[in-house]
């Protein structure tokens, strides 16, 4: 099976091999050779997708010479790389201790670290003097001034909140091993009652199969299991979602025999066995492009889902189909320009209150990459404008799919964290009035 829907967080962008990172030499001969062979074989390194050995080697190289800024800027993006933003702003600083203009066309990254962390106002700050004193142009420039936009638009939301005495405490509690394994789960659901959890596990490079465990009485999750029945096959399943009844399955298969097109929408029925096996949902639902993400409404009468399909907005739009009185689903209906952009709109989920709706948007304001955005239905049909859920549920990272409980007040979603026993891990937490 293939996965459907995103790249885990735990993907390494490896900026050594293509970026300025070990395109320039620092004073060379003020530079210890040692320091300078630690750095080169970190290279190599860097360029083989060894990481652990790349770091070790740019830290043995720092060791060997404290005052190499080269080896601190490199180790600070490949830690930025990695998401440790922490760490990369050690580096960063430390290069600009050593040499304060020698720095500057690396004030991009640092302001990147800065946001990384949740300190948007110093990173408003230094992509404003990297903008100023460098001067990019072309894409840097393009790159700098979307970010510049990403950071005031944080630094408002932040402000709202604090005048509205309304900043979140972030606090997500990993589900624990009964849950998460090793290897990565994603994707979440509960039934209405919040007592059974489904979602996706990772069970090797290039499969995926669904799981399912049960709270029980002192609120923690049994041992999770495979779903029962014919749902988990040799063939590519994924982004499934519960009913809310915990009765019917929908989820995502792709290039199997009876696909339309890329990747279908299938749907299956809980029976005494277990699941019954996949039915298709068919040509009036399927396209011959990609149709992913579904969700089922509370009342089991609307499914919604992204698909790429001609006449959409962007690249991946959000539409709506809606149960007949003959019990076939209608014709997609798109939500309109409100919801979906030039770009792409994805992972819908259709609150308990048959309201709300939460999706992910690469185009709308937010924080950097896909960020989580809410908005909700009207008296008349259409949708409000999309809300940004903001910081810290949304980070400078791209997010993903979130599960919220039916009283409104837990999410779940899938994150990789200090604390996790491997890959994504199942987290919740608690959601401000």
């Amino acid at each position: 099976m293939s996965k459907l829907l995103l790249t885990s967080g735990t993907i390494l962008f490896f900026l050594f091999i293509q970026s300025s990172c070990f395109a320039q030499e620092y004073r060379p001969e003020k530079v210890s050779k040692k320091a300078v062979q630690f750095y080169e074989k970190a290279f190599e390194k860097a360029s083989q997708n060894e990481t652990r050995e790349a770091i070790s080697f740019l830290q043995q190289a720092t060791e060997a010479d404290e005052n190499y800024a080269d080896a601190w800027i490199a180790l600070g993006r490949m830690q930025l790389e990695l998401k440790n933003y922490p760490y990369s702003l050690v580096c960063f600083r430390r290069a600009q201790y050593i040499d304060l203009n020698y720095f500057k066309p690396h004030l991009i990254s640092y302001a990147t670290g800065l946001a990384g962390s949740g300190d948007f106002q110093k990173a408003l700050e230094t992509i404003t003097k990297y903008i100023d004193q460098v001067k990019p142009t072309g894409a840097q420039l393009e790159l700098a001034l979307s970010r510049k936009r990403s950071y005031e638009f944080a630094n408002q939301l932040e402000k709202e909140a604090q005048a509205e005495k309304n900043v979140t405490v972030f606090a997500p509690k990993n589900l624990g091993p009964s849950v998460n394994s090793k290897m990565s789960e994603y994707l979440p659901s509960q039934t209405i009652d919040g007592t059974q959890l489904f979602y996706t596990r990772r069970v090797d490079t290039y499969n995926e199969d669904f799981y399912g465990s049960t709270r029980v009485k002192n609120g923690n999750w049994e041992s999770a299991q495979p779903l029962k029945g014919s749902l988990n096959t040799p063939q590519s399943e994924g982004a499934m979602m519960i009913s809310q009844d915990g009765n019917l399955l929908v989820f995502t298969g792709c290039y199997r025999p009876d696909s339309h097109g890329g990747c279908d929408l299938y749907i299956s029925t809980k029976t005494k066995e277990g699941w019954s096996a996949a039915k298709n949902l068919g040509s009036h639902i399927n396209s011959e492009q990609w149709e992913s993400q579904p969700c089922l409404s509370p009342d089991k009468r609307e499914l919604y889902f992204a698909s790429r399909r001609s006449g959409g907005y962007g690249g991946s739009d959000l539409y709506v189909s809606r149960l007949q009185e003959n019990g076939q689903w209608g014709d997609p209906i798109n939500l309109g320009p409100t919801v979906n952009s030039p770009a792409d709109e994805q992972c819908p989920f259709i609150h308990a209150d048959n309201q709300t709706l939460y999706f992910t948007s690469s185009y709308w304001q937010g924080y950097g990459d896909d960020d989580l955005f809410l908005v909700r239905k009207q008296t008349d049909g259409s949708w409000s404008t999309p809300k940004n859920l903001g910081y810290p549920i949304n980070t400078i990272d791209r997010e993903g799919t979130l599960f919220i409980t039916a009283d409104g007040k837990t999410a779940y979603y899938a994150s990789e964290r200090k604390d996790s026993y491997g890959g994504l891990d199942l987290y919740s937490f608690e959601l401000k009035a």
